[in-house]
């Protein structure tokens, strides 16, 4: 063949992984809501903690959990 029907083929190299760990201390959730808020409004712009990305865990009357999804590079639920 010639060069000029060869073509070259692009390969796609492996990407690492980046594993991102958020801690959370659920002394501190009241349950306000407001990351469930803000991260709605960074995704969807408005405020309404159905559209956000982050689940609220109770897991007593006064203990609550979020739990983020990690997938934006410099999220605005996390102060």
């Amino acid at each position: 063949m010639s060069s000029k029907t060869e073509e070259k083929k692009e390969v796609e190299q492996p990407q690492a992984k980046i594993w991102r760990i958020l801690a959370v201390d659920p002394r501190r959730c009241i349950g306000c809501e407001i990351c469930e808020s803000v991260c709605a409004f960074a995704h969807d712009e408005v405020f309404n903690p159905i559209n956000s990305r982050i689940n609220r865990i109770r897991i007593e009357p006064v203990i609550n959990n979020a739990m983020s999804c990690l997938k934006c590079k410099d999220p605005d639920c996390v102060v």
